[in-house]
Parts: structure tokens; sequence; C-alpha cells
């Protein structure tokens, strides 16, 4: 059988069957308790691309999403991420 098309990802699933692609953002069928989860995230790390984080909730389910969020904020909390990259300074991954 052909491998999976998950856009190059890894993550071994077909990525079509989770999007369905509108005029400037992909719509991703979620459950109430997904959609819930989806838009806590987003609203907690003020992330504007809401179909990002419905596609991960989507793909590795609540309980996952929901420590994903917590180790986060853990993050956040203590400082947040920084990026090195040669010859710049020092910035923050996230805001």
């Amino acid at each position: 059988a052909p491998a999976a098309d998950d856009g190059g990802f890894g993550f071994g699933i077909d990525m079509s069957d989770l999007l369905k692609t509108f005029p400037g953002h992909a719509f991703v069928p979620l459950d109430e308790r997904e959609l819930m989860c989806a838009e806590k995230i987003a609203k907690c790390v003020d992330e504007k691309k809401k179909h990002l984080i419905r596609l991960l909730v989507k793909r590795f389910g609540v309980p996952l999403a929901e420590d994903a969020l917590r180790e986060t904020m853990k993050v956040e909390r203590a400082g947040g991420s920084w990026l090195e990259e040669r010859g710049r300074p020092p910035r923050r991954r996230s805001a």
C-alpha cells in the first residue's frame, strides 16, 4: 500500500482525512470536547492560526494537547523559550 500523504511531516497519517481546504484556512472537524480544548489552547498561547491548534488536537487527542499546554505555560512562567542563531542576538521563541 502507498505511504500516507502526511505532507512530509512524518505523522504516518493521510492529512487529507483531516482537512478540507477553504480559501485561506483549513477546516478540521472536531467534536465538542476537542473544540473546547483547541479554543482554550489558542487563547492561552495567543495563537491566531487556530486551524493549526485544531489539527494538533484532532491528531494527538485532548489529553496530550492539554499536557502540552501545561508544559508550555510552565516554560512561559519560567521566562519563555529563547532562540540563539549564529550572528544574531538571542530572542524569545514565543511572545
